[in-house]
């Protein structure tokens, strides 16, 4: 897991700014924003998501800040298998 503030890829800090400043309307604003993409985009953004539960599925510690992910993630990759959670390239 990579815990530098900054990655030295403008996309991805783009994104961490992007989460950071809108804080809990962040989800709310994306959600706005991908529901009427195109179904690859929204394909293509649930493989992120995927990826990102499993990853954080793998994590030993955990805090309050992020005890409830943490704990989601690993119900969802307990409860599912690697097929189900496949998400193509089409």
């Amino acid at each position: 897991m990579n815990t530098d503030d900054k990655t030295g890829d403008p996309r991805v800090d783009a994104a961490k700014a992007f989460v950071d400043s809108l804080g809990l309307r962040s989800a709310d604003i994306l959600r706005k924003m991908l529901e009427n993409e195109h179904r690859t985009i929204q394909q293509c953004f649930m493989r992120c998501c995927v990826a990102f539960i499993e990853d954080m599925a793998q994590q030993r510690y955990s805090d309050d800040r992020n005890r409830a992910a943490v704990e989601f993630a690993k119900a969802v990759v307990a409860r599912t298998t690697p097929r189900e959670r496949a998400m193509p390239f089409i």
